[in-house]
């Protein structure tokens, strides 16, 4: 994690390699979810998913984010690979 300050709310972010195209910027106030874009001629971007309380929320919205770029043949299919994406971060970060 690396932090700065911006006025008088410190930004403190997580970019882990796990994460990616993910990362997370985290204020005094809440944690917002940053996706990492790059479009065909290169060009890269930052898009903002979403502004969260906890961690956890925002990981789960990484996760719903991450499955919605998807379609699916049943219902069955989609649990399975939320699970699957779900599972990922829990093992990898034992939590």
């Amino acid at each position: 994690m690396a932090g700065r300050q911006k006025g008088s709310t410190t930004l403190t972010y997580i970019k882990d390699p796990i994460l990616e195209p993910y990362y997370i910027q985290i204020d005094d106030y809440n944690y917002a979810l940053c996706k990492k874009i790059t479009t065909e001629d290169n060009n890269e971007y930052e898009s903002k998913i979403g502004f969260y309380t906890n961690l956890g929320n925002c990981l789960s919205a990484m996760v719903k984010n991450q499955i919605h770029q998807s379609s699916f043949e049943s219902l069955q299919d989609y649990i399975t690979k939320y699970k699957e994406l779900q599972n990922r971060l829990i093992n990898h970060f034992n939590i």
